[in-house]
This record gives C-alpha cells, sequence and structure tokens, in this order.
C-alpha cells in the first residue's frame, strides 16, 4: 500500500465501497450485464502466487507483470475493483501517473498507480460474506460452483480491460482456498514460495511491529488492511486456521516462536495439498534467487515469455 498517500476525499471513497457488501455485489452486477462475454471460452492457464507474507511473493510477481504478458488488478482499479472495467471508463481521461515511492513495508519495493496488487480478495470476502473471518484467525474454506463461475467472470473482466490472455493472482489469503483453486483451475500454475522458517518468521515479526507503528499513527492504514483482508501483520493481524493440519499458537505475536509456528503450521498444510495437485508449484526463495532461470524457466517457455527477461 501507499504509505501517506490518501486524502480525505479519497479514504471516504474506500470506506463507503469497499466496506458495503451490497454496493460491491451490485457493481459486480452491472459489470457482468454491460460487459458480457462468452465466460466458458475463458482461457484457464494462468499464474496463482501465493505463499506466507515475507517470502518473496510480491518480487516474483512484479517480474512476471512486467513482462507485459498478464492482467493483474492495480491500484488504479481501486476502490472499484468488483467493477474495473466501468471504473475505466470513468477515470480513463483523469488518470495521472504517480510517480514511484516506497511501500508502506520500508523493504524498497516502489510502487505507483499501475503496480499490481492483490485486491482480487475483495471478491472472495464479498462473495463468502467475510464467512471465514474469525476473531484471530481466517478460517480454510472451500467454492462452491456459484462462487467459482463468478470468479471466471471476474478474471474475463480484467482480462477484458487490460486486453491480455493470462491472469496473474498474486494472493496469500488463497492458501485458504488452495484446493478449490488448484481442482477447478486445472491448467493453471499455483506457484508457492517458501523461505528459510527463522528468516522469514524474522521478517514477519519485523513487519508486525511496522505495521502496529504505522496503524498506530494513522488509523486508516489499519481501516485500509481490514478492507483487503490484509491480516498478515499489524494490530488486526489473524493466523491461517487449516481443517486438520492447525496445531495451537498459544505464542504472543510480539513473540518470534508465534511467527515460526504460523510457518510450520502454513506449509504442512501447503505439502499436504500439493500431494494431490500436480499444479502447484513450491519454490524456495533463497535457490530462486541464486538461479532464477532454473527455477522460473519452465513457466516462461509455457506462456511463451523470452528468457531474455531475466536478464533485466
Amino acid at each position: 500500500m501507499f504509505k501517506n498517500k490518501y486524502n480525505l476525499p479519497s479514504r471516504f471513497l474506500h470506506r463507503v465501497v469497499l466496506s458495503n457488501n451490497l454496493i460491491k455485489d451490485i457493481l459486480f452486477d452491472f459489470e457482468k450485464f454491460f460487459f458480457k462475454r462468452k465466460h466458458d471460452k475463458l482461457n484457464q492457464k494462468n499464474i496463482f502466487i501465493s505463499g506466507l507474507a515475507r517470502s518473496g511473493t510480491t518480487i516474483l510477481n512484479n517480474f512476471f507483470f512486467k513482462t507485459g504478458h498478464f492482467a493483474s488488478f492495480t491500484y488504479r482499479d481501486m476502490p472499484f475493483v468488483m467493477a474495473p472495467n466501468i471504473w475505466n471508463l470513468i477515470t480513463n481521461k483523469f488518470q495521472k501517473d504517480s510517480g514511484e515511492i516506497e511501500r508502506a513495508h520500508d523493504d524498497n519495493l516502489k510502487i505507483n498507480y499501475d503496480s499490481p496488487e492483490n485486491f482480487d480478495e475483495i471478491f472472495f470476502k464479498t462473495k463468502l460474506k467475510g464467512k471465514y473471518f474469525l476473531n484471530d484467525s481466517l478460517c480454510e474454506h472451500k467454492l462452491n460452483n456459484e462462487i467459482i463461475d463468478d470468479f471466471k467472470i471476474y478474471i474475463s473482466n480484467i482480462l477484458l480491460k487490460n486486453k491480455k490472455k493470462f491472469y496473474l493472482f498474486k494472493n496469500n489469503n488463497n492458501i485458504l482456498r488452495l484446493n478449490s483453486l488448484s481442482e477447478k483451475f486445472k491448467d493453471s500454475f499455483f506457484i508457492i514460495l517458501f523461505r528459510h522458517p527463522i528468516q522469514q518468521a524474522y521478517s514477519l515479526l519485523t513487519q508486525h511491529k511496522n505495521f502496529i507503528t504505522l496503524q498506530v499513527q494513522d488509523k486508516f492504514n489499519l481501516e485500509y488492511m481490514n478492507f483487503l483482508s490484509h491480516h498478515e501483520f499489524g494490530l488486526g493481524q489473524k493466523k491461517f486456521k487449516f481443517n486438520e493440519t492447525t496445531k495451537e499458537n498459544n505464542f504472543d505475536n510480539s513473540n518470534i516462536n508465534y511467527w515460526i509456528n504460523e510457518w510450520m503450521n502454513v506449509y504442512s498444510h501447503i505439502l499436504k495439498i500439493s500431494k494431490s495437485n500436480n499444479n502447484i508449484y513450491l519454490i524456495n526463495y533463497e535457490k530462486l534467487c541464486e538461479s532464477p532461470k532454473k527455477n522460473l524457466a519452465p513457466f516462461l517457455e509455457e506462456f511463451e515469455i523470452s528468457q531474455n527477461y531475466l536478464n533485466n
């Protein structure tokens, strides 16, 4: 998210649109009506990137996005992510270049209005009416056929807006519905990143403290993350809860052992799911940095992307 980039009118618009399920459902229905396509013909070969936060998912997402082969939601689609084509028609003549600024994570990653972000979670939160939310956790869940069909329409709408063939989706919360998505999108690639558990746990704890500071300074930072279901860290932090593999985590989230426990919980679940779904690929972030060509070449070949992008 942008640091200190939201003025009062922008905050008001975000609050009105993103806090109301009825408005978001109406927007989606309008989008379906005005931009109706043959969604059954939708190309199902897409890339879904996920993993526990601080595993390198944003860097990998940015790499694929910059190839120009994929459509993804960007900051320009906010807050009307349920109707990207309608919003684009309204704002197209008034769009400005924000210039690149460092995102709120203080990790030297630069973003602008055209940077991809996982606003897709708003779709699932709306359609599932937040039923996977508990006070301290986000729960594993299945997606029924109706939601899957609507999600395909949702994908086709953003492909239409961007005039692209392939969809790129980076969302850490997809861990909670990985089984459903990987089964329903058989021709897609689900890339799951992980790091050394101690390093990743330390990074999570550092960001947790960072976002607590930001959210105490400005409560809209907390509101914004809650709107997007960003509960990885900060005052609104929630742990992942799975049906079979969840182990009790009795540590306080200011303790690094809490985050190590989360790492073990999340990746033991993913490992189990991956055994029965051959379109799930676990990639070690450290090895990806050491040998990007070895790890990414198969995906570049599949989507007919030049390996020259690995040298940029």
